[in-house]
């Protein structure tokens, strides 16, 4: 089983997140925006959407390619150095 699938399928929740942020910023105080504010909801939201679909395809891209283990040794090392300072 390809491990792209479904980290391409958990990503691409993030489009209905956003629509689902927006559609409760205007519930919540959507009279109170006005033309201005419903205008940059908007725009966040169509330029948050294009991103996450750039991102999910980027790096769906990546893992086809290539592996996590340079992510996973690198969040050892932190994990290492984050608790030695703690410590």
């Amino acid at each position: 089983m390809s491990v792209v699938a479904p980290i391409t399928a958990v990503l691409s929740a993030a489009v209905p997140v956003i629509a689902a942020a927006s559609a409760y910023e205007l519930w919540r105080g959507g009279d109170a925006l006005g033309t201005d504010g419903l205008l940059a909801l908007a725009t966040g939201f169509v330029v948050a959407a294009l991103s996450a679909v750039v991102a999910v395809r980027g790096f769906t891209a990546f893992l086809a390619r290539s592996t996590m283990t340079p992510f996973a040794w690198y969040r050892i090392g932190l994990a290492i150095v984050v608790f030695a300072l703690l410590v």
